[in-house]
C-alpha cells in the first residue's frame, strides 16, 4: 500500500539518492577531498577492476 507524501513534499527515487550518494563519496575518496578514510585502496576504485561504473 502506497502511502502519501507528506504535505509540501515531493517523493523521491531512492535508487537515484542512493547512486549520487555513493558516486559523490566515492569520487571525493578519489579525489582526496573527503575527510574520512573509508579504508578503499586505490585499486578497488581503479576502473579496470570496478565492474560496474557510475561515472
Amino acid at each position: 500500500m502506497e502511502q502519501p507524501s507528506s504535505p509540501g513534499t515531493h517523493p523521491v527515487e531512492m535508487k537515484a539518492c542512493i547512486e549520487e550518494l555513493v558516486k559523490f563519496t566515492l569520487e571525493s575518496h578519489i579525489n582526496q577531498t573527503l575527510q574520512l578514510d573509508l579504508a578503499l585502496s586505490k585499486d578497488f576504485l581503479s576502473p579496470s577492476t570496478c565492474s560496474t561504473h557510475f561515472w
